[in-house]
C-alpha cells in the first residue's frame, strides 16, 4: 500500500487542479445531462472512497455512511440514485482506491455494499417467489453470515473498534423512541 495522502477535497479550486495526479479518475468521465458537475462527484468519490473518510467511522451501515457523505457534497437522492451517476462513482472509485493500492480497504468496500444490497433482496418477501426461491434465500443466509463475520473482522483492521458508535446509535436508537411514545400520550 502506498502512503496515505489527505485531500483536501472541501477546497475552492477544482480537484484535479489542486490534485493534478488524480487527474486520471475523470478523465473520460462523463453523465448524460449534466445532472452533476464531474467536480462535484469526483470530491465525493475522493472523500469517501478513502479509510479516512470520517462518515465511516461514524456509521457500521456503509450505505447510510455513504448517504452522509453525499449529503456533505449536497448530492441528493434524486441524483446519486440514477444509473449515470452510480456508472460514473463506480468507475472513479475503482480508479481512485487501485490508486491508492489499498487493497483491503477496496475489498472492504465492495463487500460491503454486496452485503448491504444481499440483505436488501433476502428481506423483500415476495407473495410470487416459489418454495424453491425460499430455500435459495435460507440457503444463502449461511454464506451473508460468513461474508458479514469476514467484514467485521475486516472494518476493525481498517477502522478500529466501533464500540462507541453502537453505544451512540442505541442511546440515539431509545431517545427517538420515546419521544414518539412521549408525542403520542
Amino acid at each position: 500500500m502506498i502512503a496515505r495522502k489527505k485531500y483536501d477535497v472541501f477546497g475552492k479550486q477544482e480537484l484535479h487542479l489542486t490534485y493534478p495526479e488524480l487527474s486520471f479518475v475523470i478523465s473520460g468521465i462523463f453523465i448524460e445531462n449534466s445532472i452533476i458537475k464531474i467536480d462535484d462527484l469526483f470530491r465525493f468519490v475522493v472523500y469517501f472512497y478513502n479509510r479516512d473518510c470520517n462518515e465511516l467511522q461514524e456509521h457500521t451501515d456503509v450505505l447510510k455512511a455513504r448517504e452522509a457523505a453525499l449529503k456533505k457534497f449536497s448530492i441528493s437522492k434524486s441524483i446519486y440514485q440514477t444509473k449515470d451517476f452510480e456508472n460514473a462513482e463506480n468507475e472513479m472509485a475503482l480508479r481512485f482506491m487501485m490508486y491508492g493500492s489499498d487493497n483491503l480497504f477496496n475489498v472492504f468496500i465492495s463487500l460491503s455494499f454486496q452485503l448491504s444490497n444481499m440483505l436488501a433482496s433476502i428481506r423483500k418477501n415476495n407473495k410470487d417467489d416459489t418454495w424453491s426461491d425460499r430455500l435459495n434465500s435460507l440457503k444463502s443466509s449461511s454464506e451473508v453470515v460468513e461474508i458479514s463475520e469476514r467484514l467485521d473482522v475486516m472494518r476493525q483492521k481498517i477502522l478500529g473498534d466501533m464500540k462507541h458508535i453502537e453505544q451512540f446509535a442505541m442511546k440515539k436508537e431509545l431517545d427517538n423512541q420515546f419521544k414518539a411514545e412521549t408525542a403520542m400520550l
